[in-house]
């Protein structure tokens, strides 16, 4: 019973932690990011960034392994069954909470980026009508200037000029947008893409170990922004909104027009989306205008992920969207969607 007051305690001791956090994004801004957080990337990313498999994927299978040994033994001893189970969840609960938070978790309550940015969030349907519009025209334009129109476009997927192209794009920012690391890992292959395929998600970064890992069976169009998003979260966005406007920056001003377009058809599949679910009736206006070749590339990206949908997926989409919740990301999986409140008020501003 003493060991389940301690968990317990350090439980509640690390709530009242984030809860203050939470009420004061200054000081998530002004220390722990600039102090805590930044060194300890730092620490972490010449620990594990020179191996070129994902430490923490192994990490992962490791703790889960270690659980179910637990477990097993608990059960055999036959004594106090359900004490020595709970203390086990606990302990786990407890120190996965404690460390989550400790070493990036906080990130979710620093100061948002448009606050930062001054940039509005609000958007009308009118100015989501105009984005869309600007979108269609650019990336009908980059399509044909990139291939012949009718056909897509290729990019080689290759994650370590994703990479290189991610930071470059990310130094170029430094400027307008600060971030509290220097350090930034290479993005790996996930141990898991198959089972990522199978739940709907395309990357994630490991908060433990602060490497960037993606799911390699996505569609390179997509796969080369998803690299830079999983990058913004390492250095220190930890909103899926911010991430997604931010892997899309990263992108957006590159030499190569691949990149470019690759960005600029993030953002226009995210906004043809907001179309879908606020102006239905006006939609296939809308993708009538958008050349073939654009056409087969959002196709290609769409049935990769409709093809592999099931249940699975469902549920790990519900249980992120839940956990999003319970770190300040109040709308679950619908805050990657707010991308498009970012990229509309940018667009208006135009930093």
């Amino acid at each position: 019973m003493k060991k389940i007051i301690c968990w317990l305690f350090v439980l509640a001791l690390t709530y009242f932690g984030v809860y203050l956090a939470k009420i004061n994004p200054s000081w998530i801004d002004d220390f722990y990011l600039p102090y805590i957080y930044a060194n300890l990337n730092r620490l972490l990313f010449f620990s594990f960034n020179h191996f070129d498999f994902s430490v923490g994927d192994i990490l992962y299978a490791l703790v889960i392994l270690l659980l179910i040994r637990k477990i097993v033994l608990i059960t055999k001893t036959k004594r106090k069954i359900f004490i020595r189970l709970a203390t086990l969840a606990l302990q786990f609960v407890a120190i996965f909470y404690l460390w989550f938070n400790l070493s990036w978790g906080l990130c979710n309550y620093r100061t948002p980026l448009h606050a930062k940015l001054n940039i509005p969030t609000q958007y009308t349907l009118a100015d989501l009508q105009n984005e869309t519009q600007r979108l269609i025209g650019l990336v009908n334009q980059l399509q044909q200037e990139v291939s012949t129109d009718g056909q897509t476009i290729e990019i080689d997927s290759d994650l370590e000029k994703f990479s290189s192209l991610a930071y470059d794009g990310y130094q170029n920012m430094r400027e307008k947008i600060q971030f509290p690391v220097k350090n930034i890992s290479r993005v790996k292959p996930s141990l898991y893409s198959k089972a990522n395929t199978k739940m709907g998600f395309g990357g994630y970064f490991n908060p433990f170990t602060h490497e960037n890992q993606v799911n390699t069976e996505v569609p390179a169009i997509s796969l080369c922004v998803t690299t830079a998003h999983e990058i913004a979260h390492q250095l220190g966005y930890a909103s899926e909104s911010e991430a997604n406007f931010l892997g899309y920056m990263a992108l957006l001003h590159q030499d190569n027009l691949s990149f470019q377009y690759a960005a600029n058809l993030y953002a226009l599949r995210y906004c043809l989306r907001e179309i879908f679910r606020n102006d239905y009736e006006n939609a296939d206006f809308y993708f009538s205008q958008i050349n073939e070749g654009t056409k087969k590339d959002i196709q290609l990206v769409d049935e990769f992920w409709q093809s592999n949908k099931n249940i699975t997926s469902d549920w790990s989409k519900q249980f992120y969207g839940q956990f999003l919740k319970l770190n300040n990301q109040k709308e679950g999986m619908r805050s990657y969607h707010q991308f498009v409140n970012l990229l509309i008020g940018y667009h208006q501003k135009k930093i």
